[in-house]
């Protein structure tokens, strides 16, 4: 996958191209709750990570069915279940089975409260400014980076996933391990995901 041309751009710089939403998992932390559809503020997770990137032109969701308030790529790693590498695959096989070229690709969580536009502009800001990096990735609080809230040069996440035939059960960090990537600090609670009944309590209530 390459940069398209006729990709819309922003103050010079080619905007995201495409979007993965990793959309599956079973919230066992939280109880077995479906995560994305947990509602916050009104709204679901993963419908508040959809507005996050509505002018994004192609969003691939990979997880099990559901309704939606955008049109999307629905995509499921198989087996189901087999983690966030291969899903993050599955949505790459999606995007190139498509057809349609990108420059770069955003990889989210489905479970990212905060997360909005501008903090995706300033991570493609970054990749820009450094073209010699695969990636960029936001980092929580605690410094850690967060593998699920990034973009990626799609011809390079493309290339990592080819390294295997099967990522099933296999570590993200072991898929992205090549990659070379920036990592930005997080500011306010746009890395907050909800990964425990403690993060549950905080953010619907």
């Amino acid at each position: 996958m390459t940069a398209n041309a006729d990709q819309p751009t922003l103050a010079g710089e080619q905007l995201i191209g495409a979007a993965i939403v990793v959309a599956g998992g079973h919230g066992r932390r939280v109880g077995g709750l479906d995560k994305p559809a947990i509602l916050v503020d009104g709204s679901s997770l993963i419908e508040r990570v959809l507005t996050s990137v509505r002018t994004v032109p192609i969003v691939v969701v990979v997880g099990p069915p559901r309704p939606l308030s955008r049109p999307v790529i629905a995509a499921r790693e198989s087996p189901p279940g087999g983690g966030p590498a291969a899903a993050v695959c599955a949505g790459v096989a999606a995007l190139l089975a498509s057809g349609t070229e990108f420059g770069v690709v955003a990889v989210l969580a489905a479970d990212l409260p905060a997360l909005t536009s501008d903090t995706l502009d300033r991570l493609v800001a970054a990749l820009r400014a450094n073209p010699t990096m695969d990636g960029a990735l936001l980092a929580d609080h605690d410094h850690r980076e967060q593998l699920l809230l990034g973009v990626w040069r799609a011809d390079r996440l493309a290339d990592a996933c080819a390294q295997r035939q099967d990522w099933t059960g296999q570590p993200l960090r072991t898929l992205l391990a090549p990659l070379s990537r920036l990592t930005l600090d997080a500011t306010g609670d746009e890395a907050s995901d909800i990964d425990t009944l403690d993060d549950l309590q905080r953010w619907t209530h």
